[in-house]
């Protein structure tokens, strides 16, 4: 991304605010304070999910009437449940996961600090005491939010505080703990007026531009050029020719498909990410080429390139977008075609066919090594600081995203209505036209 803006000096006036409005608790090292007697408290969201399966189990086993599961088998119950329960949380997205144990130790710290316990009663329990619970969650919301550091971007434009909505967050994440674990969730309409009214006072402190949204900027077609120029004469210092090749192939690719970076680089061991394999060649009449690097390199102007999406945050099991095709045809006459990028970078670094399936479409090494998501934002910035270094402000690499959506929609402003949200919406593979109306950006002269 951008180089981040030199931090702001604080403001006496404004830490005077903050002193008044919202008052600093002491300590984040919990006291020794007593927990109130009670079931063993799990210290992870991992360990209370695994705890909770047994409490389900010892609750199925206490039912004698005569629907009972496997009332003469117990043990065979509890492995079924332990099972299932494995299955459950197998399918939670691993930022989700991340997410539930940030929350979690969130509000156990907070529980801890007031002697409180943080698994609440069983949804079941017929002495629940709502008004307890209510305010519970939203004395946890206003603690989290006075002990939480902003993120390193809003430290960086001067904001010394976290926003309340990400106390919010943390909340949300505990909360999906206490759901799967059968535990009371309270409405959260009295907690949501809450995080609003410390939302107008982080206004009166920090200023109206406080909750100002900063989306990745879009790129202007000169900037697209001057990179894809930078690439394709090797002009980064100390890239190797493999490098600059990949980021060349990947350039066009991102500015022709807009996908998201987690869905082109491998973040974890066994993580889904574009391989070869996604790449096909299909002739006039919809039938497939053998990807021999022979047939690859036969490929001319005209000839059809098809790519298949991978699983993503919005479709984690491919099943939606994998149906819709993407169709690139080969011109190579036009600078940022998809097709003649594949070609080239196929050619220069063949893929056995067998392989096609495992190595990743988008290799440092031009082979079968991956490229991280930490190694692709490191390599993005790089190309920038060398093709485009007085337009670096706010582009990343979901620029690529933004700057497709916008120029869709300004090419149907330009006349060409094929260019409609339902097109947009699926070559950008989005869930819903809200996504589509915060990404597409107006233009100085359409405004």
């Amino acid at each position: 991304g951008a180089s981040p803006q030199p931090p702001q000096r604080a403001s006496p006036r404004k830490a005077a605010q903050r002193s008044a409005v919202l008052r600093d608790l002491p300590t984040l090292e919990p006291p020794n304070k007593a927990i109130r007697p009670g079931s063993p408290q799990p210290l992870t969201a991992s360990d209370a999910r695994k705890q909770s399966l047994g409490k389900l189990a010892d609750k199925l086993l206490e039912d004698e009437s005569e629907y009972a599961l496997l009332p003469d088998d117990p043990s065979r119950l509890r492995l079924m449940v332990q099972e299932i329960g494995s299955a459950r949380d197998a399918g939670i997205p691993r930022g989700t996961r991340a997410a539930d144990e940030w929350g979690f130790k969130k509000v156990k710290l907070f529980a801890q600090d007031i002697g409180a316990r943080w698994m609440r009663p069983y949804a079941h329990d017929v002495n629940i005491n709502v008004l307890t619970e209510t305010w519970f969650v939203a004395l946890a919301l206003f603690w989290i939010v006075q002990h939480m550091a902003p993120s390193s971007r809003r430290a960086a434009r001067g904001f010394m505080d976290a926003q309340p909505q990400s106390g919010l967050l943390a909340i949300y994440g505990w909360l999906r703990v206490q759901r799967d674990c059968g535990r009371y969730r309270c409405d959260m309409t009295e907690v949501k007026r809450v995080a609003h009214g410390m939302c107008i006072q982080y206004k009166a402190i920090w200023g109206p531009e406080a909750f100002e949204k900063q989306q990745a900027a879009v790129m202007s077609n000169g900037m697209l050029l001057a990179i894809e120029k930078c690439l394709q004469s090797h002009q980064v210092p100390n890239w190797s020719a493999a490098e600059h090749d990949m980021w060349d192939f990947a350039h066009t690719f991102e500015i022709s498909t807009g996908m998201r970076k987690d869905e082109v680089t491998e973040a974890y061991d066994g993580d889904d990410f574009l391989k070869r394999g996604n790449f096909k060649l299909i002739d006039a009449h919809g039938v497939y080429t053998i990807m021999t690097t022979d047939n690859i390199a036969a490929m001319s102007n005209g000839s059809i390139l098809e790519v298949t999406s991978v699983p993503s945050k919005c479709d984690r099991l491919n099943m939606d977008w994998s149906k819709q095709k993407m169709f690139f045809i080969m011109d190579d006459s036009k600078d940022l075609n998809l097709a003649a990028a594949f070609k080239r970078y196929e050619i220069r670094y063949p893929c056995p066919l067998a392989e096609r399936k495992r190595w990743p479409a988008f290799s440092p090494t031009g082979d079968a090594n991956t490229m991280s998501l930490w190694q692709a934002d490191r390599m993005f910035h790089r190309k920038l600081e060398v093709s485009v270094p007085a337009h670096m402000e706010g582009v990343k690499i979901h620029s690529y995203r933004a700057t497709l959506a916008s120029k869709m929609c300004q090419a149907r402003s330009a006349g060409h209505k094929r260019f409609d949200d339902s097109v947009i919406q699926a070559h950008l593979r989005w869930k819903t036209l809200a996504s589509l109306m915060s990404y597409s950006k107006m233009t100085p002269e359409t405004f």
